[in-house]
């Protein structure tokens, strides 16, 4: 009777800061040192229409048409020691053919410094509004100075909306820090760690947000 080959068993654990990634509402991706996709969260995917399966073990172009030197831009960011990097402002136009502005945020992983996460903040109807502003704006000069009236003395011309892009909410920040502590075994010290933060400032954020000792675990 033949033998048959064994098959190795694979065995595999998810990854703590993957599990993190996927409470956030932010389009989150983790490369490697190189720029090599190695997950993608939900937020991503929705706003780059392309799943893991399409992505993983691809370059950072692979995510999108960006505009011509944006990938490069990006490619060097992370590539460059932490202190060094800064929030870069990105095109790409996306599968409907529609153009988004994307602010992005680079760190190191906090369990792998040969890892990184990459954070997409959506500002494409921020820039728009912006412009419409500008446009409305001028618009206004001119009808002024078409009819010979001037803006008051003391109105001081409105600058284009500079708030900054949206970023998570306290309701997102309390389910980060109990995905955390969960992923930590509710080991606080742990938890910090894995958010990049230092053990008083995770303190500060648990009274800050109201989590009870008793419900971290919740």
């Amino acid at each position: 009777m033949a033998r048959t080959a064994r098959v190795p068993r694979i065995e595999t654990r998810e990854d703590p800061v993957v599990g993190l990634l996927g409470y956030l509402r932010v389009a989150a991706v983790q490369t490697d040192a190189r720029g090599r996709i190695l997950h993608v969260n939900d937020s991503a995917r929705t706003l780059f229409g392309r799943g893991a399966e399409e992505l993983n073990g691809e370059r950072l172009s692979a995510l999108a048409r960006f505009r011509k030197g944006d990938v490069e831009r990006l490619r060097v960011m992370v590539e460059r020691p932490t202190t060094q990097r800064e929030t870069l402002t990105l095109r790409f136009t996306g599968g409907s053919g529609r153009t988004y502005r994307v602010e992005v945020d680079a760190v190191d992983d906090p369990r792998n410094d040969r890892r990184r996460l990459l954070f997409f903040y959506d500002v494409t109807e921020l820039h728009e509004l912006r412009r419409l502003r500008e446009s409305l704006s001028r618009a206004i000069a001119r009808w002024r100075s078409a009819i010979g009236e001037r803006p008051p003395i003391s109105s001081a011309p409105q600058s284009a909306v500079s708030s900054p892009a949206a970023r998570p909410t306290e309701e997102d920040e309390r389910q980060r820090i109990r995905a955390a502590l969960r992923a930590a075994g509710q080991n606080r010290s742990e938890a910090a760690r894995l958010l990049g933060i230092s053990r008083a400032t995770f303190y500060r954020r648990l009274g800050a947000l109201g989590i009870a000792p008793d419900e971290e675990a919740g």
